[in-house]
């Protein structure tokens, strides 16, 4: 198990915080709309992995709110690296992937 500030800023090559609707975008945000994202193969998903998936991004957005830090074990990792892999920009799941891997 893993504990990540999802707080943290996301920041362009130069250190610059990116910003979404005039405010910086946060791992939180991000790893919740990549759970969230809703694809044409996801209608064949288990019941399951659909309430998991809602559980977890439900979990990352309060402990986001709270300004608490957020505790992932390896599979939901895993889950969030495939559903990012899908829903954002290279750049966007590079930083991402860096983030959940430590660095």
């Amino acid at each position: 198990m893993n504990t990540f500030d999802v707080s943290h800023q996301i920041t362009d090559f130069f250190g610059e915080p990116i910003m979404e609707e005039d405010k910086p975008l946060t791992y939180g945000k991000v790893i919740v709309l990549s759970l969230m994202a809703n694809f044409q193969e996801d209608s064949k998903l288990p019941v399951e992995e659909k309430l998991q998936r809602f559980t977890m991004a439900q979990n990352v957005a309060t402990a986001l709110l709270k300004g608490q830090d957020v505790s992932l074990d390896s599979v939901e990792v895993d889950i969030i690296k495939r559903c990012a892999n899908r829903a954002l920009t290279v750049y966007s799941f590079g930083k991402l992937n860096q983030f959940l891997n430590g660095g």
